[in-house]
């Protein structure tokens, strides 16, 4: 029945719900969801949450509980595979799952920055910067050198932006 959710992995549903309780991505989630998409990406965390405490999931709960208070990585894996089970399991929750996902990633800031402070006393010669995102929605914010200084010549040829 994992089918129901198409190309959605309950890794990356937990990812985005509960990115800002992982110590390895601290600081991340804040980059990557800003204001209403970290509404929704709470709102995902409340009903994978509500899900399992109404499901009377003990452990499931307890994974979470543990992720919020410590941002236990091993706490996640664990929780990745309730959720697996609770995917396969209920499609109707599945469904509400893709919804709010769909609803986070739309609004979710992708930034890219290629050089930022690159100060010379020297001459810049920089060629064939290429930078890209393939998100289909969001907000993309690109910037190929900002805070760069060079105190002689500066030469950029062949720098491309694409989304």
């Amino acid at each position: 029945m994992t089918d129901t959710v198409t190309t959605i992995a309950a890794g990356a549903i937990l990812k985005l719900a509960f990115d800002e309780f992982i110590k390895s991505s601290a600081g991340e989630a804040a980059k990557r969801l800003t204001g209403e998409a970290l509404v929704k990406a709470n709102a995902l965390r409340k009903e994978i949450s509500n899900y399992f405490f109404d499901k009377k999931n003990r452990k499931a709960t307890e994974a979470i509980a543990l992720i919020e208070e410590t941002g236990s990585e091993n706490a996640f894996g664990r929780l990745e595979v309730y959720l697996e089970n609770a995917i396969d399991d209920d499609s109707l929750f599945a469904a509400q799952l893709r919804l709010l996902v769909q609803e986070v990633e739309v609004l979710r800031t992708v930034k890219q920055v290629m050089v930022d402070g690159l100060k010379t006393e020297d001459s810049l010669e920089a060629k064939g910067f290429i930078q890209e995102t393939t998100i289909s929605s969001g907000v993309v914010e690109q910037t190929m050198l900002k805070n760069t200084e060079a105190k002689k010549k500066v030469q950029l040829t062949d720098f491309k932006q694409k989304t």
